[in-house]
């Protein structure tokens, strides 16, 4: 298996990111369209999770419009920023998360395949 589940054009609908937190106890999940959502989707997730939180990102290829690096940068301030603490166990964006075929479109690799 190449990794591979679909094949997108460049789409702006295909940039966001899904960050999957968790504490001892608990798991939220944020779906994360734009740079400008990460504080108030992070600290609502947040609000319920205690102690060292761990951290799983995945989403967000290379875009034209860098709106894939937009979103991964707020993600990293309000990890470094934050009262939290907070381990990073994966993160899969951008180029790791991006394959271009020999036609010019762009495939998104999957976590799962």
């Amino acid at each position: 298996s190449s990794g591979i589940n679909a094949e997108w054009p460049l789409r702006p609908g295909t940039t966001c990111h899904i960050v999957l937190l968790r504490d001892a106890a608990r798991v939220g999940v944020a779906h994360i369209d734009s740079s400008r959502a990460v504080p108030r989707a992070l600290e609502r997730v947040c609000a319920a999770l205690s102690g060292t939180i761990c951290a799983y990102v995945s989403g967000g290829f290379t875009d034209e419009k860098d709106s894939s690096l937009a979103i991964s940068e707020a993600l990293v301030k309000y990890f470094c920023r934050s009262e939290k603490r907070f381990v990073v166990k994966l993160w899969n964006t951008m180029r790791l998360n991006t394959a271009v075929d020999v036609n010019g479109w762009v495939l998104i690799k999957s976590l799962f395949a």
